[in-house]
């Protein structure tokens, strides 16, 4: 499964993924294909991903990949 970007980013807003589907979840660091400021920034600069069972909480910055704003990977559980 395949992420690369979520809509309604507000500053300071939190997002929980859990990934119950069984399979790989990965979320794409800044992909082209998400519009300015709803895209994924990792704290490696690479993809971030959770097996079957993990989660991602992600917290919205507007000053994150400016002027535009990113959701920021703030925790993994793989």
């Amino acid at each position: 499964i395949w992420i690369t970007g979520f809509a309604d980013g507000v500053d300071g807003k939190r997002l929980t993924i859990i990934n119950t589907s069984g399979k790989t979840l990965t979320l794409f660091h800044l992909h082209a294909g998400s519009s300015d400021g709803n895209k994924i920034h990792t704290t490696t600069a690479g993809n971030a991903q959770a097996a079957g069972d993990g989660a991602f909480e992600l917290i919205y910055s507007a000053r994150l990949d400016s002027p535009h704003g990113a959701w920021f990977v703030a925790n993994l559980q793989a």
